[in-house]
């Protein structure tokens, strides 16, 4: 079947074409929005070269549709258009405009990813007076949520509070699952939502206390979770397995905590039905996450028995559901087994269970960290023939940029999947362009993005930042700048999670900067007298500034960077609480630029007053601040703190102390402190064994350095790979320390030029100023409420 695609690139429609289609397809609103003002082109019909709003012609009601949509497009040209104005022109074409038409119309643009086309259908609807129930906007909302469309939802929540529309407490809750997505913490607290629910007389219920459970945990705040608690259980609500479900959605924040899943598994212990598989699917991802194996399988096994029947057969056909299978593939990439994902994939197809967003996303990252490029590429060119021609080309163009290498004659080959291009599918389609690409697949990406209509978020700003954070040498400034224009999307908010990578990359540069490895000249010309360390350089002075008004010593209006300003007053305003990062990077900033043990020791406490648990991370930062100090045994006296507060012994922070004995020229005591380790059950690894043998070295005594080498080899590497007696023992260490980077999974880091990361910034910014071409962006709510006005300034008459 054929559809007539109206292509609007002027403020004027023609009536007439309208009334010769059979089968109507709403203009393009991104064309519509960014060509007003420009009268000289004529109004052309094409076929299927544009996306639009389809509507069959076995709709029923197909032309009350074509009359209101035509309503909507006489407002845009006439303004805001009176209600006699619409009156007339309504009562010509004899049609009927009611809730079963605005809700058939906005779930179409639901469904053809058009949510921007629901702002004009709202304001038509309030302004021809048509009485809506309330059950029809708790049925758009929740199509929204279902699409993951939180910017449009909560611009038609703002509209409907602004026009003061009938509430319920199903929107009132939508309203806090928006919040929660976009981490509006101070609005997500107990005192607001209670006076924001008492504004409409209504009452939390199950879903809003478990919501605020969810804000508390993603928020890292223990404490209030169990206000919020105990408030529930006097509210008539008591704990049950919907509690621990919303506890265990966010646990991954926080991280494993074995004990709450403990009592999760207890409460729904015998209980079957899609309450005990979702809480089963939290714990089979968290021991997933925690690479606990055992238990990982024992809850896969407990899932599987949910789902037989009485008869021993299988409830539903099959022992497990999608969702269980997309956290398999997930699981199968995180142990990097790409043939046992491609036979889930392909399970997927036997069993006829539909593909989902979240299936490919996580076989694009499987096939991303196996190394495999084509069987990624191929997976998501199976989703865009389903795009207009003109989209699909340059998205398949797109696709050769970022390295695919499938000739345009054998795609015929490739079997298409009716699923739509998502956020999360092309975010982890970023990162395998990224580490073939580097830098310049960011813009690329972005470009691909709007190709298939697709919005960023923050988790495309962070997987990028994080990646050129890791595995590639790219300076602060850059860094910082690309954030900030990620900040420029609307869907995209300034989080502590992004935050701390730009706040990490500062740390990191100026720890290069200040431990210099290019031999004896640099270190001399870095200590002279025109570079002394006591100097301080820009380079030390953003560091400083940074931390210090993170940490409360400093105003954020007094920064001078204005990127940063930007980023830190964004979190201070959400209300958003340091997370186990941050507190991990302050320790480490007064540990080994301010070098104040307690100020570090400080926050470790405090980490402990608000219920968050230390790790490995912070209790490095409290070893080092101590090391580089000099006080070695209070070094040593908190780490055996840190073991009695709960906190598992990891290796690095064993090998920090063998460093630190070996480095005040006491190797034996490092050694004794590498047995203990053994004693306490850790596994070493070759750089707790290279710190041995160089405590030995730096006092000389190389026969001793010998005999432990051959002696501890077999504890960190295999026995095949140790050296024959003969080899010497410089070799012997060369060979040591090649086993090592052997068994590092992280490619060797490329350093980004200046000039290609001016290039990337400069073409971004172009498109995001305006420049009408091909790299715009997708429309937004913002953009569009500049076309159709402001959706809350108008006034029935």
């Amino acid at each position: 079947m054929h559809f007539h695609v109206l292509r609007v690139p002027t403020r004027r429609l023609l009536l007439s074409t309208l009334s010769k289609c059979k089968n109507l397809i709403l203009f393009n609103p991104k064309r519509t929005i960014y060509a007003l003002g420009d009268e000289s082109s004529p109004l052309t019909v094409e076929h299927g070269q544009e996306t639009g709003l389809c509507i069959g012609a076995s709709y029923s009601r197909l032309k009350d549709a074509k009359t209101f949509l035509e309503l909507i497009e006489l407002r845009q040209s006439a303004g805001a258009a009176t209600y006699r104005q619409l009156q007339e022109p309504l009562a010509q074409s004899q049609a009927q405009i009611d809730q079963d038409l605005v809700l058939y119309l906005s779930q179409a643009a639901i469904a053809n990813n058009l949510p921007n086309l629901l702002i004009p259908f709202f304001q038509l609807a309030w302004k021809l007076r048509v009485q809506i129930d309330v059950s029809v906007h708790e049925t758009i909302f929740e199509r929204l949520v279902q699409a993951r469309q939180w910017q449009f939802l909560q611009t038609l929540l703002d509209f409907c509070r602004w026009k003061k529309l009938q509430h319920s407490s199903k929107m009132l809750n939508i309203q806090l699952r928006v919040w929660l997505h976009q981490e509006a913490h101070v609005r997500l607290s107990m005192f607001n939502v209670q006076r924001y629910f008492q504004s409409y007389k209504l009452s939390l219920d199950r879903e809003s206390y478990g919501t605020l459970i969810e804000a508390s945990i993603a928020n890292q705040n223990i404490n209030q979770c169990r206000e919020i608690i105990v408030q529930m259980e006097a509210a008539g609500f008591p704990v049950n397995g919907e509690t621990y479900q919303a506890i265990l959605s966010r646990m991954v924040s926080m991280g494993p905590n074995e004990t709450i899943e403990a009592r999760a598994l207890r409460a729904v212990q015998g209980a079957k039905g899609p309450l005990h598989e979702a809480i089963l699917n939290s714990l089979i991802r968290l021991r997933s996450i925690s690479g606990d194996d055992v238990a990982f399988r024992r809850h896969i096994s407990l899932l599987e028995q949910s789902n037989i029947g009485p008869g021993g057969d299988s409830m539903d056909g099959s022992p497990l559901d999608i969702t269980t299978i997309a956290l398999l593939i997930e699981h199968l990439g995180r142990q990097r087994d790409l043939n046992g994902a491609l036979r889930l994939l392909s399970l997927v197809d036997e069993m006829k269970l539909g593909y989902t967003p979240e299936i490919i996303a996580h076989m694009i990252s499987v096939c991303s960290r196996c190394g495999n490029q084509e069987v990624a590429f191929d997976l998501f060119a199976r989703l865009l023939f389903d795009l207009p021609p003109g989209r699909r080309k340059r998205a398949f163009k797109l696709l050769r940029r970022f390295g695919w290498e499938r000739h345009p004659g054998d795609l015929k080959d490739l079997k298409p999947i009716n699923v739509h291009p998502s956020v999360y599918i092309l975010n982890a389609l970023g990162m395998l362009a990224l580490r073939k690409r580097g830098l310049p697949a960011v813009f690329w990406l972005l470009e691909l993005m709007e190709a298939t209509q697709v919005t960023p978020d923050d988790d495309t700003a962070r997987r990028i930042l994080h990646h050129l954070n890791r595995y590639q040498y790219i300076e602060p400034n850059v860094l910082i700048a690309i954030l900030y224009r990620f900040m420029s999307y609307t869907s995209v908010r300034g989080r502590m999670r992004l935050a701390n990578i730009a706040f990490h990359t500062l740390l990191k540069d100026h720890k290069m900067a200040s431990s210099p490895r290019a031999g004896w000249k640099a270190s001399a010309t870095y200590l002279s007298q025109s570079r002394s360390p006591d100097s301080e350089t820009h380079r030390d002075y953003l560091v400083k500034q940074t931390f210090r008004a993170l940490g409360g010593e400093q105003d954020i209006k007094e920064m001078k960077s204005m990127p940063l300003r930007a980023i830190l007053s964004s979190i201070t305003d959400s209300g958003a609480s340091q997370d186990h990062a941050t507190y991990s990077l302050r320790m480490f900033y007064y540990a080994r630029v301010e070098k104040n043990p307690k100020a570090v020791e400080d926050l470790y406490r405090r980490m402990l007053a608000v219920n968050l648990q230390p790790n490995a991370y912070h209790i490095a930062a409290l070893i080092d601040a101590y090391i580089l100090t000099g006080q070695i045994e209070k070094a040593r006296e908190m780490f055996s703190v840190a073991l009695s507060d709960g906190i598992k012994p990891q290796c690095v922070l064993y090998t920090m102390l063998i460093c630190a004995y070996g480095d005040l020229g006491e190797p034996e005591k490092g050694l004794a402190f590498f047995r203990k380790m053994l004693e306490d059950e850790v596994v070493p690894d070759v750089a707790s064994l290279d710190a041995v043998i160089r405590g030995y070295f730096m006092i000389k005594e190389y026969t001793t350095a010998r005999k432990l080498l051959d002696e501890l080899w077999t504890t960190v590497l295999p026995l095949d790979t140790k050296p024959a007696s003969s080899v010497s023992l410089k070799d012997s260490m060369q060979m040591l320390r090649d086993q090592e980077r052997n068994l590092l999974p992280l490619p060797p880091a490329e350093r980004v030029s200046g000039t290609t990361a001016k290039q990337v910034l400069q073409s971004w910014r172009r498109s995001s100023k305006g420049n009408r071409g091909k790299h715009q962006v997708p429309p937004t709510s913002r953009h569009l409420q500049l076309v159709l006005g402001n959706p809350f300034s108008e006034k029935r008459e």
